[in-house]
């Protein structure tokens, strides 16, 4: 409580200072009311791109249009709903093998809690496009945003557990690092050719379904380690694959649309099937080249390929025709080495006369080279994790002393480019210069939109008993930081508005009659004070129509009638009084995606609100009352 007391004092003392000045306020309000615009992120370098709307939705309708993708007049998300839910009660009756507790709290995904993956009111897959802007005439890549989608969250779960049974090839190249140290180990020294790669164009567009399912069927029936993530049969999560990757649909500008083929890019299954599918593909080449049989002396990650060639360019055509009549839907293409140098991810590679490799790190013409700027309002550690994580790659990249110093010149001028001042650079990006001996601990891609933060330095991980995770505020950091350690607590940060978020969104607005998993609150008639709060995972308009239907029933039975978990007092108040409430004008208070949070702020604010109809705070959470003065005392202005 004393700590809360001086964050408050200081707090009224002097009030946060937003880092974004008045006129790039004006200016981001202004490019958001803007309809003749579209602000989209590219599809590769970190680039924003402001693009024209009627260029975007032509550059859309082509890929649409392109696709096996054909228009439907009605949403098939309540059918879909439907029958997985049925799915999941089905299996969920069925008994399995007791386990231990110990190995049933390690499972990825336990049969007792499929229930939580029942779907309601379910959102529809929303289709957008990112611009590849390193493409001649600029294409959209486009992307099915799948989040709250029938089954979304249940196959990221499958996902997981299945992600063993995919990588495991002699040709499997995990990312940069790894290609790397296998060019270091010398297993292609002795090849004496040159350096090609292969694509394949439109993956996941064109990927056969059927056959990548069959695949991976027969992939999960010989998954012997399957127990040890969850208790359910392999069958059984074959059968919840199949009702989740059936049909996929999605909606854009231009309608609804079911996709007839291919896996949506975005689907949470999506890179697993590709995976599985482009290892099997792999497996079927037996390219003849005279006497000579050519196998698949490659190495891969997905459809990009590296590999080094040892016949004639002719024989290379031949071997490109020869891989695109293995499946009439996949379609290579290929890149050879200029000058002895070809990129292959994030690698430029070159290759030696002596069959030795030189490497550095390579970028596209079109990357930004923008990161985590330093003005952002983001904790220190974050920005000094950038510069650490980027001189890793440097180190492990750049094969030569020449290189290695070329690519730490260019980071000091990307950082300052990026606000970040010359001591910092200096002391991270040069001082003790020598090679990093692990990775520092950095969400993927050190992207700027990072949704979750470390707060503190990685120490062991036992020293923890739990996790304390809260919005970035300056402020109070330093407190926060001593009040966690002191508690044995590890600091997590997480952020909730971006640039990102408020200038490139990925779906429309919705009205606020269609959002979900919100704390609301529904005002009685003129004249009187009281309103009712209540929280629902699914939409505002379900819940205020089951609002409206009990009050209806209340006054033509003339009595209330409870049913199940829900609270009867919102009727309740409106039969005794005789008054309407205002459905039409119900306010969010907030929107919370975890159910546990989102019934304690439904707790929080009946107890807070003295106007509160509700007959306790909360029917499913009751708030401890010693939290009562500390709430109030932050409330009190």
């Amino acid at each position: 409580m004393n700590f809360l007391k001086s964050y408050k004092t200081g707090h009224k003392k002097k009030k946060r200072r937003l880092n974004l000045s008045k006129k790039q306020c004006l200016a981001i309000k202004s490019l958001r009311e803007d309809k003749t615009i579209k602000i989209i992120s590219a599809d590769k370098g970190n680039l924003t791109v402001i693009i024209n709307r009627e260029d975007y939705l032509t550059k859309l309708k082509d890929r649409i249009d392109s696709g096996s993708n054909v228009p439907i007049k009605r949403n098939p998300v309540k059918g879909r709903d439907i029958k997985l839910n049925k799915l999941i009660d089905s299996i969920s009756k069925k008994k399995c093998k007791s386990i231990p507790r110990s190995q049933e709290e390690k499972l990825i995904l336990n049969r007792k809690d499929l229930w939580k993956y029942k779907g309601s009111d379910s959102s529809t897959p929303w289709e957008h496009g990112l611009l590849k802007v390193h493409k001649q005439e600029h294409p959209l890549r486009e992307i099915s945003n799948a989040v709250d989608s029938p089954g979304h969250d249940l196959m990221k779960k499958v996902s997981q557990i299945l992600q063993p049974l995919a990588g495991n090839t002699r040709t499997f190249v995990k990312d940069g690092y790894h290609f790397v140290s296998i060019l270091k180990s010398g297993k292609f020294k002795k090849k004496k050719g040159f350096m090609v790669s292969f694509d394949v164009r439109a993956l996941f567009p064109s990927l056969p379904m059927k056959k990548a399912l069959d695949i991976l069927k027969k992939k999960i029936k010989n998954f012997k380690d399957l127990s040890l993530y969850t208790n359910l049969s392999a069958d059984e999560i074959f059968e919840l694959v199949l009702e989740c990757t059936r049909d996929p649909f999605f909606e854009c500008e231009f309608g609804l649309y079911l996709q007839k083929d291919g896996a949506p890019m975005g689907g949470p299954l999506s890179c697993l099937l590709s995976d599985l599918f482009m290892e099997d593909y792999e497996n079927q080449i037996q390219f003849k080249l005279g006497s000579k049989v050519i196998k698949n002396n490659w190495l891969h990650y997905r459809d990009d390929t590296w590999m080094i060639w040892e016949y004639s360019h002719d024989d290379l055509i031949a071997f490109i025709s020869y891989l695109n009549s293995i499946d009439q839907n996949i379609f290579w293409t290929y890149e050879m080495e200029t000058n002895h140098v070809l990129n292959f991810l994030d690698v430029l590679v070159k290759m030696e006369d002596d069959g030795q490799f030189v490497t550095s790190v390579f970028r596209k013409p079109s990357h930004s080279d923008r990161y985590l700027h330093f003005s952002s309002d983001h904790p220190l550690c974050n920005k000094i994790s950038v510069i650490q994580t980027l001189k890793f790659r440097a180190f492990a990249y750049c094969s030569n002393e020449l290189l290695l110093k070329a690519e730490l010149n260019h980071l000091k001028q990307t950082f300052l480019e990026n606000g970040y001042p010359s001591w910092m650079i200096d002391k991270y990006l040069f001082k003790n210069n020598k090679p990093p001996v692990n990775k520092p601990n950095l969400p993927d891609d050190i992207n700027p939109e990072l949704s979750l933060w470390m707060g503190d330095h990685e120490v062991e991980e036992d020293k923890y008993i739990g996790a304390l995770v809260v919005p970035y505020v300056k402020e109070i950091d330093k407190k926060l930081k001593s009040l966690c350690k002191s508690l044995d607590l590890r600091l997590l940060y997480h952020r909730k508005t971006t640039l990102g978020s408020l200038l490139t969104s990925q779906r429309p607005l919705l009205d606020k009659t269609l959002k979900k998993w919100s704390v609301y609150s529904i005002p009685c008639e003129k004249g009187c004070d009281k309103v009712y709060i209540g929280q629902t995972k699914r939409r505002n308009k379900t819940r205020m129509d089951e609002h409206i239907a009990a009050c209806t029933r209340a006054f033509k039975l003339g009595t209330v009638k409870t049913s199940g978990n829900n609270d009867s007092s919102l009727p309740e108040h409106s039969l005794l009084s005789g008054h309407t409430f205002r459905f039409e004008d119900f306010s969010i208070i907030h929107t919370e995606k975890n159910e546990i949070k989102r019934k304690v702020l439904e707790g929080i604010e009946i107890l807070l609100n003295s106007n509160a109809v509700n007959s306790s705070e909360g029917k499913h959470f009751k708030l401890n009352e010693h939290w009562l003065p500390t709430l109030k005392f932050f409330c009190d202005s």
